[in-house]
């Protein structure tokens, strides 16, 4: 689970969040980066491939995506988005529930408990 305030832009989308997570996801897995001799990309990693669809609280999607840090393979990530505002500081907060775990599963619940506190007053 990780949260994004940033800068209000336009109303989140498919399209955008699937923008969003493929530059994280690529950038910190090292999707795009150039080796010393300035081959990007050098070991031919697939980039990462997402799927959202709107819900009514949020988003759902899946993602695949490589994990340089343990498994060293491509691996399915379940996520559930969900978008705020704050008008008085016209932040957009965007929290994101990622697991491996089908959305049925214990883990997803865990995520229910955690509360956001923003002061937006």
């Amino acid at each position: 689970m990780f949260v994004w305030y940033i800068e209000k832009d336009d109303a989140l989308t498919e399209s955008k969040l699937t923008t969003y997570f493929k530059s994280y996801y690529d950038g910190l897995m090292g999707v795009n980066l150039k080796n010393k001799e300035g081959v990007i990309n050098p070991n031919k990693l697939d980039k990462t491939i997402c799927l959202f669809i709107k819900t009514n609280e949020g988003f759902t999607g899946k993602m695949r995506v490589y994990d340089k840090f343990f498994s060293k393979d491509y691996m399915i990530l379940n996520i559930k988005v969900r978008e705020s505002f704050c008008p008085k500081t016209n932040k957009q907060i965007i929290l994101c529930e990622i697991s491996q775990k089908i959305f049925d599963h214990k883990v997803w619940e865990i995520f229910n408990d955690v509360k956001l506190k923003v002061n937006c007053d």
